[in-house]
């Protein structure tokens, strides 16, 4: 379903050469799983996530969906992909100035989808998360989970292949993260919408996930499948799942000569 291939990003960093972000990363998804992407901040995790849909583009290396190399794609093209992966976002991104009907609307009037048809889809969406009731509403009235599931009838309003989620519980009291938890799970399972998410909190990984890929310094550097007993080899997975302390972290830097 979604394959990466010697993916490399890096940014420029005044005065001390380039970050590497991504460091030759190689991971496949597979098609209907729920996919994490587990690591503490400046691993990379959500550069990776974003380089799925190319929001943020490689320098190098291959990002495959469904086969086809979107890194090759012309802007057009790659614009009616996109429209196939959604993303749901760690703070909502909501207009406050829009009804919450019109805010899942916003992908589809961007597709220039018929205005009758945009009202119809929105409404199911928000009906899939249960908010049938507030499409009339404005965001300032709605609590962190009820805005949050606006995000996700947003997302899921193009009828995606892909769900990309990132850090999307965090700013969420634990009793609304197992609440959004439980949602997520249910459209993966009724939909079969692949599903990737980018968490630092092992209580998302074991209650969401598949497998999860542990990233360290902009590199993937361990693979498990959820369910089977885990005897993790980094330090970072150490920690992660309890066994170790916390490892340094942070990006690798370079200079501008390489």
């Amino acid at each position: 379903m979604v394959r990466l291939e010697a993916v490399t990003k890096s940014y420029a960093h005044p005065g001390r050469g380039r970050l590497i972000a991504l460091d030759e990363v190689r991971l496949d998804i597979a098609r209907g799983s729920v996919h994490g992407i587990a690591g503490f901040s400046g691993a990379g995790k959500s550069t990776l996530l974003r380089s799925i849909n190319l929001l943020e583009r490689p320098d190098s290396g291959a990002v495959l969906v469904n086969g086809e190399d979107l890194t090759t794609l012309p802007e057009r093209l790659l614009r009616e992909r996109r429209r196939r992966v959604g993303m749901i976002f760690q703070e909502f991104n909501l207009l406050s100035n829009r009804t919450v009907v019109e805010n899942v609307e916003l992908p589809l009037r961007l597709a220039k989808t018929r205005k009758s048809q945009r009202r119809e889809r929105a409404l199911a969406a928000l009906a899939s998360v249960g908010l049938s009731e507030k499409a009339l509403g404005y965001p300032e009235r709605l609590s962190g989970g009820q805005k949050q599931r606006v995000g996700i009838a947003r997302a899921l309003v193009n009828e995606p292949d892909i769900l990309l989620c990132d850090e999307a519980t965090s700013a969420l009291d634990p009793r609304t993260t197992d609440e959004i938890l439980e949602l997520l799970r249910g459209i993966n399972e009724e939909r079969g919408i692949t599903i990737v998410v980018v968490t630092h909190e092992v209580h998302v990984i074991n209650a969401l996930c598949d497998r999860v890929s542990v990233m360290e310094k902009g590199r993937v550097v361990e693979n498990f499948a959820l369910g089977t007993p885990i005897a993790p080899q980094s330090s970072i997975s150490r920690y992660l799942f309890g066994q170790a302390d916390r490892p340094s972290r942070g990006w690798q830097v370079i200079s501008d000569a390489q």
